[in-house]
């Protein structure tokens, strides 16, 4: 990814990542963000190099399995979370 890209799934957008890489070749680039009401499915796959690797917007639908994310500032910030199961800390970083 270029600096300062941003992949944007907007609210009835989906997108699929498998067995993919992403990943900056100079300065970070800024992440995938999901709109309220997209979906992101993101599987087997490694997330380098972004500000945020994934930012979630409240009732969007992030399903994450196997994946790696490394040299991230944020791993994953879910913003305005509306769910019950809701923790304290919205933003990993792994």
């Amino acid at each position: 990814m270029k600096p300062g890209v941003q992949l944007i799934v907007n609210e009835i957008g989906k997108l699929t990542i498998s067995q993919s890489k992403l990943f900056a070749c100079e300065n970070m680039w800024k992440g995938i963000e999901v709109k309220e009401g997209g979906k992101l499915i993101a599987l087997s796959s490694i997330i380098n190099d972004a500000q945020y690797a994934i930012l979630g917007h409240r009732q969007s639908i992030l399903t994450i399995l196997e994946c790696r994310f490394d040299r991230n500032d944020v791993a994953l910030k879910n913003v305005l979370p509306t769910s019950p199961y809701y923790q304290k800390y919205p933003s990993f970083n792994v």
